[in-house]
């Protein structure tokens, strides 16, 4: 079984690589489909997605974070590592099986779900799917290139069926299937490649030893759906309060603050195996040193995206969806402000909390926010329709930053001030000022973003390498010890 020690960066890198495939083809197919669809098609999809979602989290059962985690602890030894992969495999196809019934009683009593079925049907098929995949091996020892490497592929021909085929309105269950293929088609390719990989033969098994992982399981899945609830609550609820235009409208909004907000998160999620292993070996000083260094690189990225956001929602809504939607302006600053809670709270959650077996503290903070964000969509929804579903999201997403990080820094010790915020603070002031420079030149919408954006990263970079930011200027070292390297070579 191969076991490279993988650099933490070339895996952020990678992770990032395969997490903007995933979302590439839902940001090219809202600019497509959004105008081709109307914005009740997009609804109709959008709110069959949010039910499957809470299908496909109990086929899950919190078994990735889990499986990652212990099964890094362990990724030296091949006969236990062996046996937990199959005893983990197995409670998962256990849950699939629940999550089918429950999906198809839900289909066949709700009542609303009735004109929502074909939908619902087609996008189930990634739960089967998402089963037999077992990414979460391929995580355990950090083999990100492949991912990375088979989302491209995948990626790349659901365009182009997208493309051939969805025409007009009527095209509503080939863009689902198509979207569904996309996202978890690729998944059973796994099957055969661990086998060639890592000559792991993946097999059901009688023998799961529920009693040892299912204390573990049970958490990470109560904490799941706590995310989805709040994550997911807000669309699923302005489908039965509101229209499927709003849905529409909203759902464009939000997948805009997600697609950034899941590019950032692929750089924590690499984190888990190596932190985990750090910790099970006791190597705290590596581990606290990466933890602090990966904090800093958030806020560099972070903030200029919520900048980003804030100042050019009505420029990227028209970019993505056209006229029709730029009425989800609001929506989109209200969730600007949201990405750098939800960042962070991601980052004290899993490299911090989760790797120290601490994610207790995490379903806490999740289940408070996740009721916090149900009792107040019932009021804002009602009363200000999509802007109060984001609203309730930011609130949301709040909470779970500031609870985690209590509990992070309380139980780790680690210190995550950083003299380095200053100059990120100070250089996005610069932003600010070019961003409205341009804006008062250029009047043309697309012209002006892609200045705006180009602008950005130069005064932006700028600013920070004028003011010495620590990670800037490593990176700047590396670059040119590359760069060296190379000419060297040649």
């Amino acid at each position: 079984m191969k076991n490279k020690k993988k650099s933490l960066t070339i895996n952020a890198i990678l992770n990032a690589v395969k997490q903007g495939c995933s979302v590439l083809f839902p940001f090219v197919s809202f600019v497509y489909c959004s105008r081709v669809l109307g914005t009740d098609g997009i609804g109709i999809y959008s709110f069959g997605q949010s039910i499957v979602a809470y299908f496909l989290l109990v086929a899950v059962l919190g078994i990735p974070n889990y499986a990652i985690r212990e099964g890094s602890r362990i990724r030296d030894n091949r006969k236990g590592l062996v046996q937990f992969i199959n005893q983990v495999f197995s409670i998962n196809c256990i849950m699939t099986v629940v999550s089918y019934v429950l999906l198809f009683i839900c289909l066949f009593y709700v009542n609303k779900l009735g004109s929502y079925r074909i939908v619902i049907l087609i996008q189930s098929i990634q739960i089967i799917l998402t089963t037999l995949g077992a990414d979460w091996i391929n995580s355990i020892f950090e083999d990100y290139g492949y991912l990375a490497v088979r989302y491209i592929i995948i990626q790349i021909i659901s365009i182009v069926c997208l493309v051939i085929f969805v025409k007009d309105q009527n095209d509503i269950y080939l863009y689902t299937l198509i979207t569904m293929l996309s996202n978890a088609g690729g998944n059973i390719l796994n099957w055969f490649y661990l086998r060639r990989e890592y000559n792991l033969k993946v097999s059901f098994t009688l023998k799961m030893h529920w009693n040892k992982h299912i204390k573990a399981i049970a958490i990470l899945f109560v904490n799941s759906i706590a995310v989805i609830i709040y994550m997911n609550s807000d669309i699923t609820m302005l489908g039965f309060f509101t229209t499927d235009k709003s849905v529409g409208i909203y759902t464009v909004s939000s997948k805009i603050y997600s697609m950034i907000k899941t590019l950032i998160n692929a750089i924590i999620m690499v984190t888990i195996p190596r932190f985990s292993y750090y910790i099970a070996n006791d190597k705290k000083e590596e581990y606290k040193n990466s933890l602090f260094e990966i904090f800093n690189i958030l806020f560099i990225i972070i903030y200029p995206c919520l900048l980003g956001m804030f100042l050019e929602a009505k420029k990227i809504l028209y970019l993505v969806a056209g006229t029709g939607y730029l009425e989800g302006e609001n929506v989109v600053r209200i969730l600007s402000i949201a990405l750098i809670f939800a960042v962070y709270a991601c980052f004290f959650s899993y490299s911090v909390l989760i790797p120290n077996r601490l994610e207790k503290y995490f379903l806490i903070a999740t289940i408070i926010a996740a009721i916090v964000n149900i009792i107040l969509n019932f009021y804002f929804i009602p009363l200000w329709d999509m802007n109060g579903a984001a609203i309730t999201t930011l609130i949301a997403e709040i909470l779970v930053c500031l609870i985690s990080a209590y509990y992070a820094h309380k139980n780790t010790q680690v210190d995550f001030v950083s003299k380095d915020l200053i100059s990120v603070l100070i250089s996005g002031i610069g932003i600010v000022l070019i961003c409205s420079i341009i804006d008062n030149l250029i009047d043309n919408y697309i012209i002006a973003l892609i200045c705006d954006i180009f602008a950005s990263v130069i005064v932006y970079a700028g600013l920070l390498f004028v003011f010495q930011n620590n990670i800037i200027r490593k990176l700047y070292l590396t670059a040119t010890t590359v760069t060296i390297s190379i000419n060297k070579a040649f």
